[in-house]
């Protein structure tokens, strides 16, 4: 059998510095160019991201968090997608053509069940239509919006539902394995046959959910485990995602493994760090490898089309 690479997604920017109260907002080389190019794309925008924000805050703009993302004063994702466009194009870049942006909100921890309302940030409470307008007008406004992680909480499966009616066909839309409440939405995913286009969507069958899992590894989980729970997965919906805990994050064996299980995309810290670097390296080893054993398939084991600047101009 031949074998894809999973597209990688690193760390760019934290939402939790200011007011803000979103995880994170994750750079994702888009799988248009091969993975030597996906990895300086990723590396040159983070630096152009820390030398954005050296000049407009100073030496504190380059404080970063464990993952190596950047950890800017946010009042409101616009301002995050603000320095994440500027970045791109400093690095004569395009947005939604050679890099999009995943935005890991985890709802979860903003959720307060008695209110039925998020805390976006600071004192800013949202129902769950308000917050769902939020994201579309995000993804309409700026080109690059590739979806989001953990957009509602897993108790808001009626949210989840309409979320998908509104922006399912044009965003990913990302849930973590651990839901286990929004597993029973999840519809056998058909994939798409020679000449039937890339569409996420495709086979859909409302009212139940297709959004792509995030596989999560933790200390804990054996390979047995893994490779069973991204099996029953891959039945449900067209995408996986690899997301490591930091204390694995050094461990190369896990481009192995996202390899070997054919996961959609991996996700990393920055791409300017240890970890990072060595993930990253290995991968380019392994498709070396494969290429050498006439095991490799051109493309990648991720397809979705992004919106780009000019098309939303």
């Amino acid at each position: 059998s031949k074998y894809s690479l999973p597209t990688p997604v690193v760390s760019a920017l934290s939402g939790g510095a200011g007011k803000l109260k979103f995880r994170e907002f994750c750079l994702v080389a888009l799988p248009t160019s091969g993975l030597h190019d996906q990895v300086v794309y990723l590396t040159s925008v983070h630096r152009e991201i820390g030398k954005f924000l050296s000049l407009k805050q100073g030496a504190s703009g380059l404080a970063t968090l464990a993952s190596g993302a950047y950890c800017p004063t946010l009042d409101k994702p616009e301002q995050a997608m603000d320095i994440l466009q500027e970045a791109v194009k400093n690095g004569r870049l395009t947005l939604g053509e050679s890099l999009a942006v995943l935005v890991d909100v985890g709802a979860e921890r903003i959720f307060d069940k008695e209110k039925c309302k998020y805390e976006v940030s600071n004192g800013q409470w949202k129902t769950t239509e308000d917050l769902i307008s939020l994201y579309v007008d995000l993804a309409s406004g700026y080109p690059g919006v590739l979806g989001y992680v953990d957009p509602l909480s897993p108790r808001d499966v009626e949210g989840w539902v309409r979320l998908q009616e509104r922006l399912g066909d044009k965003c990913l839309l990302v849930a973590d394995r651990s839901h286990e409440d929004l597993l029973p939405l999840l519809s056998v995913h058909k994939q798409p046959q020679e000449g039937e286009g890339e569409s996420l969507l495709d086979g859909r069958t409302s009212p139940t959910l297709e959004c792509l899992s995030c596989v999560t590894l933790s200390v804990e989980t054996t390979l047995s485990d893994f490779v069973s729970r991204h099996t029953s997965l891959k039945g449900h919906c067209q995408y996986t995602m690899l997301r490591t805990p930091l204390s694995l994050a050094h461990s190369t064996s896990l481009a192995d493994l996202a390899v070997a299980t054919q996961c959609s995309l991996l996700r990393l810290t920055a791409p300017t760090g240890v970890a990072s670097s060595g993930l990253l390296s290995r991968m380019l080893q392994i498709s070396e490898e494969l290429v050498a054993q006439e095991k490799y398939e051109p493309g990648a084991a991720f397809v979705f089309k992004c919106k780009s600047s000019e098309e939303q101009t």
